[in-house]
This record gives C-alpha cells, sequence and structure tokens, in this order.
C-alpha cells in the first residue's frame, strides 16, 4: 500500500515543473475522455481534488461556472494559478484532503477526484475519503474519478505499483451510496462518473470502451499486460542463459510491396503482436555492453534478455516502430548509413522502389530518447569487394558524421548486406568500433566474436507462433 506524502514532500516534488508529463499524448488523451463525462447540466459549485499543476484544471474551467482547485502542495497551486490566470472562475486551496475532511461551508454539485486515491495508506482510509467526498455533494451531486488498474488480475491489463486500482476506487464510492451513471474504460484504466444516489441501484448505465494515448516508457514501464505469462522481475529471478536473441529488422510499414524487398516489411499490427507476446514472456532490451560483461566474466545473463535492431534507418522507423517499441517497454538498435541520412535508400533500386530514410533531427530526437544509434557504412556498399583504402573511408566516415551529429561515442556497426571478409572484419576493429552484427541466422552466444553477432532474422511471413517459438527456443538452447 502506498504512503502518504506530507505537504513538504509534495512541494519538494513539485519544484521539478511537469515531473509527470502531463503534456504527453497519454495524459491529454485521459483528461479528453474525462472531460467527455462532466454533465451538461453542471452549473453549481465544483471541485477538483488534488489539481496537481493545473493541466486539467485549464481544461475543466471552461466547462463550470465555479470551481474550486484544491492541493496539498502550496507549490503546485502556485503553478496552477499561474496556468489558469486568465480565469475569473477559479479559486485555490491549499488542503489534505486524504487526511483531512473537506470544509462543511461547501456543497459541491461535482467533485473531481482522479489519479490520487492510490495514496490513501490503507482500504479503511479509502472508504472514509469516499464517504466524507460523498457527504459534500449536493442532492443528486457527481463525482468523476479516473484512476489505473492493477496488475492483480492476469486477465486485463494494468500497472505493479497500483494496489489500490480503479476498481477498488469505483466500488468503494459505490459503498458510500454513490451509482454508476457512465463509465469510460481503456485498456489500462477506468473513468467513471458516479451521482449520489443512496436508494439507487446500479443497472444499464453507459460503458464506453476507448483507446489510451500513445506511451512514453516511463510509463509503459511499470505495467503487465493483458495475458503475462512470466513478469520481467520473476525472469530476472528465476532464469540464466548463455544466449541472446539478437532481432534483425528492416522495415515497419503497412505500405505493401511486389518486388524482393517485401519479406524485409512487417506491418506494425505483426511487430505490435511481436513486442507483446515478448513482454507477455519477460522480456527486457539490454544493451550489448550487459553481454561483454557477462563474456568477459564468465557469468550468464539473467532473465529473458534481447535486442532488437533496424538496418537502414527507414523513416517507417520512427513512425511506426519507435511508438510501438515505447508503448511495450523496449529500445532497438538503429544502424544508419550515414550518406544518405534525410535522403532515400538509393542502395534499394537494384531491387524495386527506394524509401524515405531518417533526417539528422529525427536521428537526434530517437538517440535522446534511448534508441542506440550505430553505422551501417556510410554508402551501403558491399564492404568485401571495395579497396582496402575505400573500406577504411567507409568506415570511419560513417563514424565521425555520427559522433559530430548526436556528440555521443558510435561503437556499434552493422555489415551492410551482411557482407563480410576477414579483411573487412580486421577494418571494422581498426576503425575503433567495439561491436560489429552480422546477418547468421541464429541467437548469440556468450562464446560469440564480438564483431560478428549473429542475429535472427524477422522477416514478413514469419507468423506469430512461429515468432515466438523461433525466440524462446533461442534463449533455451
Amino acid at each position: 500500500m502506498a504512503s502518504a506524502w506530507t505537504a513538504d514532500q509534495w512541494n519538494k516534488f513539485f519544484e521539478v515543473p511537469n515531473s509527470w508529463h502531463y503534456d504527453s499524448d497519454y495524459e491529454q488523451t485521459k483528461y479528453k475522455q474525462t472531460l467527455s463525462l462532466v454533465p451538461e447540466s453542471i452549473t453549481g459549485k465544483v471541485a477538483e481534488l488534488a489539481c496537481a499543476e493545473g493541466h486539467f484544471t485549464e481544461l475543466l474551467a471552461p466547462l463550470v461556472k465555479d470551481l474550486v482547485a484544491f492541493d496539498i502542495s502550496s507549490v503546485a497551486l502556485g503553478r496552477t494559478s499561474e496556468r489558469c490566470a486568465r480565469f475569473r472562475n477559479i479559486s485555490y486551496q491549499e488542503f489534505d484532503f486524504l487526511n483531512n475532511p473537506l470544509p462543511d461551508s461547501f456543497a459541491f454539485e461535482l467533485i473531481v477526484c482522479s489519479e490520487v486515491l492510490y495514496y490513501c495508506e490503507s482500504f479503511e482510509q479509502l472508504r472514509g475519503v469516499a464517504k466524507q467526498i460523498a457527504s459534500r455533494l449536493t442532492p443528486k451531486g457527481y463525482v468523476l474519478t479516473a484512476h489505473a488498474n492493477g496488475s492483480r488480475d492476469g486477465n486485463k491489463s494494468g500497472f505493479r505499483w497500483c494496489e489500490i486500482d480503479a476498481d477498488i476506487v469505483i466500488d468503494t464510492f459505490k459503498e458510500a451510496g454513490m451509482s454508476i451513471v457512465r463509465e469510460l474504460r481503456t485498456p489500462l484504466y477506468r473513468i467513471g462518473l458516479l451521482q449520489f444516489s443512496p436508494d439507487r441501484e446500479d443497472s444499464n448505465w453507459v460503458v464506453e470502451h476507448a483507446a489510451a494515448g500513445a506511451l512514453r516508457r516511463n510509463v509503459s514501464c511499470a505495467i503487465e499486460w493483458q495475458g503475462t505469462q512470466l513478469t520481467r522481475n520473476a525472469a530476472r529471478e528465476t532464469i540464466k542463459t548463455r544466449r541472446l536473441p539478437i532481432l534483425m529488422y528492416h522495415s515497419v510499414s503497412d505500405k505493401v510491396d511486389t518486388h524482393a524487398l517485401a519479406p524485409y516489411r512487417i506491418t506494425p499490427s505483426a511487430f505490435e503482436e511481436q513486442l507483446l507476446a515478448l513482454r507477455q514472456r519477460g522480456y527486457r532490451s539490454i544493451h550489448i555492453d550487459e553481454w561483454n560483461e557477462c563474456r568477459r566474466h564468465g557469468k550468464p545473463l539473467k532473465g529473458n534478455p534481447i535486442i532488437l535492431t533496424f538496418d537502414d534507418a527507414y523513416k517507417d522507423f520512427i513512425e511506426n516502430a519507435f511508438p510501438l517499441l515505447e508503448k511495450y517497454d523496449f529500445t532497438a538498435n538503429l544502424f544508419v548509413p550515414t550518406f544518405y541520412i534525410g535522403r532515400a535508400s538509393e542502395w534499394d533500386s537494384r531491387f524495386g522502389s527506394c524509401f524515405d530514410l531518417l533526417d539528422a533531427d529525427e536521428l537526434r530526437y530517437l538517440a535522446n530518447a534511448g534508441i542506440a544509434i550505430g553505422s551501417h557504412s556510410d554508402t551501403h556498399p558491399f564492404l568485401a569487394y571495395l579497396p582496402e583504402r575505400s573500406l577504411l573511408l567507409e568506415l570511419s566516415r560513417s563514424k565521425q558524421t555520427l559522433e559530430d551529429l548526436l556528440n555521443q561515442e558510435i561503437k556499434e556497426f552493422c555489415y551492410p548486406f551482411g557482407n563480410l571478409s576477414g579483411a573487412v572484419l580486421e577494418a571494422v576493429q581498426k576503425s575503433v568500433y567495439d561491436f560489429a552484427y552480422c546477418t547468421e541466422k541464429r541467437a548469440c552466444d556468450l562464446s560469440d566474436n564480438q564483431y560478428c553477432l549473429p542475429r535472427l532474422h524477422v522477416m514478413s511471413d514469419l507468423l506469430i507462433d512461429k515468432f515466438i517459438q523461433c525466440v524462446v527456443h533461442a534463449t533455451d538452447q
């Protein structure tokens, strides 16, 4: 159960603005969905409990006539008043409603109480808070609440940290004499509009279903998805392995290809299905340094580690693959042919169409978001056919271009077309790369050469059952 914070602790937390990413698509979508349940008939006083920095407050204010914004933190209230300075229908009160009853001088037609009841220290405290909120409503007044799903029920998705979840919150308000009027459910949270009506029984209330907004990894890392067979924590505690599946992808797109590159393009829906399957089985992204550290010390890897790699830096990576990686809390390695940054994949023309590639700003954004950027040479040639001078230039130019662009050391390389030889292998080592990836089709092992790391090819015809079998078999060997 959560431990209630003091006002001083919350003031300390709010010293850093927007610590909970209120402007993210996930939060903004939730706000809009919550607002859609506000009754149009509201004309009386409205309370928002735990208004935080006022991101929801400024959306609610235009819909009501008289709004009181409460928060335990003076720092948060100050930020709310600044954000909502243009509104004349808002008053502000510093107040700890979890430990003190709302002032009996107020009677509210609507009380909004979202994303805060997690901080009750016990179910008994939650019941008391729900009763005192209900007691401050006008006859037939409303409570509007949005809270996350917990992960205690493996049949639905939810958050590991959430002991007092949306189901418990809504059931507790019902015990306090309230009935559900409308409800909106997403896979990750539940929004309910309840009306004070002690004698009324819930029946045939309106239930809407909707999608949650795009997830950031700071949120998705705490989710246990529906159908989870093994959590990441449980995997780390019970599994030790010498094997590391490194998956090789190219393009993630719905575009239909009829030429030779079609097998290398998987649909976003297929990619999402694969990521969900990996999360449900406790797989986690690792950096190759973790593999190298275990290799050097002769120790096995813990849990179900995996690396997802993407060759060529197609633009559809940021459009389709990256949002799904964020949603399921994976990262990836992206290999860039630097001469073509912001251009088209001219090397693909021999097989059919060329495709747009990521530009410099997009690469910077991805690097800052945790995507590991590596070299895929400068012009994407067949390296084994180049004279030594041209080969070294391909390796050094690409490395230098990326280091100048991203202001970080580039340590990883991927052989274009999987084309290599003894001379290429030696040249990569001379070019001060630490690791290099090839196209040998098998799982990586702790005994493998760090300059010839094998990968499992993920092709468009790989159905989900075969994908799972391929990855799990690779780890178990």
